[in-house]
Formats: C-alpha cells, structure tokens, sequence
C-alpha cells in the first residue's frame, strides 16, 4: 500500500479500469446473484418492509415520515426511502431487494478499487483489495440482509465523499462534493459520524498538513457529526431484542473485552468459518487475555506510529480500520457484542495492509534467500487463487441466508445458549408449520441461564399465543371431524 506498482508508469489506465469495473461486477453478480431467489427472514426485514407503512405510498404524510421518524432503532431516512423505491417496483418480491442490495454493493466494490488506486497509484493491488472486498464470506450479511440496506447505502455516500476529501491537492470543488456525499451518508446510517475523524489523520499523517490545520478543516464536518450523534442518540435507547448481557459492564471492562473482540475480528478475516447472525463470546473469566490482547494491540499501536514517516498509508489504513468499528465497540450500548457486518468497510484498509505486509515479507525473503522476483502472472494466478477460495467459501455459506429457518438452524449450531436465538428459530419453526418444535424451543430458551426478565416476559406471552392457537385448531378440526 506505500510503493507504486513497477508497471503503472505504463498502463494504459482507461481501459484497464473498465476492465476491472467489470471483473469486480461480474465477480459479486457470480457469487451473490443467487440471492435474489432467497426471501425476506425474520429479523427486522418485517419492520422494515412488510410492517412499516411509511415505505407503502408517495404521500406528503409517508413522505414526512420518513424524513422525522426512526424505524428500528435507527434514524436512517435515506435508506427508508431506498424501500419506498423497492416497494414501489417490486412490493413484496423479496427478490428485487435482494438486487438492489446486490447492485449497492457491486457499486462499493468499484469506488473501493477507485479510492484505493487514488490513494496508492497502484492499479493491480487495488485490484485485489477490491475483489476481496466483493467477495469475502464477512460480506455477505451486509449484502444478503435486506435490513442491512443502511450500512450499504451508507458506505457508497462515505466512498463517494473519501475519494474527494482523500486527495492530496483537493480543490474547494472537492471539499463541497465530500461535504455533499457526507451528509447523504450521514442520512443513510450513523455510521458515517466517523469520516471526519478518517479525513483528518489522511491530512495530518499523509499530507503532512499541521496538526491545527488538519483539525480546523473538519471542524464544520465534525459539527455535523456531533449534531447527528445527538440526533440520534435517542433511537437507540430500546433495550429490546438482542443481546444484553454486556450492558452492565464498565467502560474499562468494554474496552478490555472489545480489545478480544478486535483479534476475533482479525481471525474472521483471515479464516471466515462458523459465521451467524448473532454471536456469544465470553464476557468472563478472560483477565488474561484480556491483558494480553490490550497489550498486544498497544505495541502494534506504538510500532504503528513510528511507521508514521516512512510509511504513512499504512498508520492511515490502520486507523481507517479502526475508526470504522468504533461506533460498534459499545462505548455506547448496544443489543449486540460484535456482527459481521460491522467489518464491512473496515475489511477495506485491512486486506491493504495485509496486502502489503506479505509483499514486503517476500520482499525481505527474496533479498535474503536469493530469490528471482515472482513473474506477473505468478503473482495473477497466487491472487486469483485467494480471491477464488474466499469466493467458493462464500457460496457455500450463501444458503443459510435463504429463508429463516436456515439462518436460525446455523445461529442455534453457533451460539445456543442465546435465548434470542432459540426465540428466534422457534417463530421461524412454527412459520414453518412446526408448531410442536416451536413451542418445545421456546420452552427450551426460557430455561437458559442467559434470559433475562425482559426476554422471559415476552418469551412467555408468545408461548401463551402459540398454545391458545393450537387449541383453536384442534377445537376446529374436531368440530370438523363431528360435522362429518
């Protein structure tokens, strides 16, 4: 991520950029085209589309809504609007969300290729982080959940934004467009609060601007950010659905436990196996290694930033990384510890680092060992290889995400001693016309140790609607079953 490509003097950039838009297209239409066959599952995709009304007609009423209301938790009227424009072309076809979901992503793909090389000027390397990025098994909850829309709608706005703000001789032309595309990502989800942050390291560490001056140029950006955290702060006071039972810890316990998290979420990207909707990492007994991940990511951090001179892209892409998932550390609580799609951006500045960590240890092996340099089409066919591995991967866990019965039946084998997710799988099982595994599994989750009074109480009341509705059918086919 620091060095040029040896070839790039040479290329003849045009064409070789449409020939890589439509590799990095081709490769997300190969991989998740097939989920505009899966159907809409039962975890928030009904509050957002089958159950909001606000998504249903054009009037200046559902339109106001949009524009003031939260749905979910979350104030995201950009992204409540994209469903205004799915309902109206496709109404309850699951599938056509699925291809917009599909096309936001293949679209971040591209301007991920394109801020990359800007950044690098290395057109072959930002080939590869591009392609990993639209086709690693982390993605495919952000691109496979209809009710993960915020988070791809969002980073296309704060893509768009980076590859104006990013640039080492940017224009007032440029600060205005990434002001524009900033605030659009802003109204797409919370997320993007943190863009002022990544713009302003890019300043101090890249351009080597003062740091006043780095500071004073986000100051306008930074209000906004402040303004929309305070906006939204209180869409997420709801303590419903979810996890909970991190939200009694301190804020110095969240930080040593987010600093296990963090190497959980470095150990995803590498080797992407066991991934489910909801996750269940320990929260006790891990005082040393919670020292040892604190202190392992404190000396990382300090060699990090004596690299600061000699290799600033790379402090920048570690700090992008982490800025990215640090609205989901639960410094500010969340019903949830950690998700897959929290790593949807952050996977970007992670396999360029990775990148060009391996490129550099051949580079030392070569020198010491003698080696001639790897050929380009070596170096092509080693890519491709990872690429196409991540790729098979992800196809094989694609079909979890068909319906609800398959995405619960995979939390229940990843983390079942959540009582969320025995809840879960129960309303996906009696859906399915499974009344007696239902009923048996909400029975089962209200005996968990992990239940707390909140779950308990609505556990109970949908165990009492379902036994009520059994009796109401039997009584029926009995009195059926006498009429003949």
């Amino acid at each position: 991520m620091v060095t040029a490509d040896t070839a790039t003097s040479s290329i003849d950039w045009p064409r070789h950029t449409r020939r890589a838009i439509l590799l990095i297209v081709g490769m997300v239409a190969a991989v998740f085209g097939i989920s505009v066959t899966y159907g809409f599952v039962n975890w928030d995709d009904p509050w957002y589309v089958h159950r909001n009304p606000l998504i249903q007609s054009w009037s200046l009423e559902n339109l106001y809504g949009i524009c003031t209301q939260t749905v979910t938790r979350n104030f995201a009227p950009l992204t409540i609007f994209s469903y205004l424009i799915d309902f109206s072309l496709w109404q309850t076809w699951s599938g056509g969300y699925h291809l917009t979901n599909i096309v936001l992503h293949a679209a971040n793909a591209v301007l991920v290729f394109l801020l990359v090389r800007q950044l690098t000027g290395r057109h072959v390397f930002s080939l590869v982080v591009a392609l990993l990025f639209a086709v690693h098994p982390v993605q495919i909850e952000s691109v496979v959940w209809i009710s993960a829309r915020k988070g791809l709608l969002s980073s296309l706005f704060i893509l768009l934004s980076l590859l104006y703000w990013l640039r080492q001789d940017r224009t007032q032309r440029d600060e205005y467009l990434g002001m524009l595309f900033f605030l659009l990502a802003l109204f797409s989800k919370a997320l993007a609060v943190v863009v002022p942050g990544i713009v302003f390291v890019y300043d101090w560490i890249v351009r080597r601007k003062s740091f006043s001056d780095s500071l004073s140029r986000q100051f306008i950006p930074g209000l906004l950010a402040v303004w929309f955290v305070v906006l939204t702060a209180g869409s997420q006071n709801s303590q419903t659905g979810g996890i909970r039972h991190h939200l009694g810890l301190s804020k110095l316990e969240i930080l040593g436990l987010d600093s296990v998290l963090l190497w959980k979420y470095v150990g995803m990207m590498f080797w992407p196996t066991d991934l489910a909707i909801l996750y269940d990492p320990p929260i006790e007994g891990m005082t040393v290694l919670t020292i040892l991940c604190s202190l392992s990511w404190i000396v990382l951090g300090v060699w990090l930033w004596r690299q600061r001179t000699r290799q600033p892209l790379v402090l920048f892409a570690a700090a992008t990384a982490l800025a990215f998932l640090v609205p989901v550390l639960n410094l500010f609580p969340l019903t949830t510890l950690m998700n897959d799609r929290y790593l949807y951006l952050s996977s970007v500045p992670f396999f360029a680092v990775v990148i060009a960590g391996v490129e550099s240890l051949w580079r030392i092996i070569q020198q010491r060992c003698r080696l001639q340099p790897l050929s380009f089409p070596a170096t092509a066919r080693i890519a491709g290889t990872v690429v196409f591995c991540y790729s098979v991967l992800s196809i094989q866990h694609l079909p979890v995400w068909r319906n609800d019965l398959a995405l619960w039946h995979r939390a229940v084998q990843v983390s079942p001693e959540l009582p969320v997710v025995q809840y879960q799988y129960a309303l996906a099982l009696w859906d399915a016309g499974e009344e007696a595994a239902a009923i048996a599994r909400i029975q089962f989750a209200l005996t968990l140790d992990r239940i707390d009074e909140l779950d308990r109480e609505r556990f109970l009341e949908k165990l009492a609607y379902f036994r009520s509705l059994r009796v109401s059918q039997q009584r029926n086919a009995d009195d059926i079953s006498s009429t003949r």
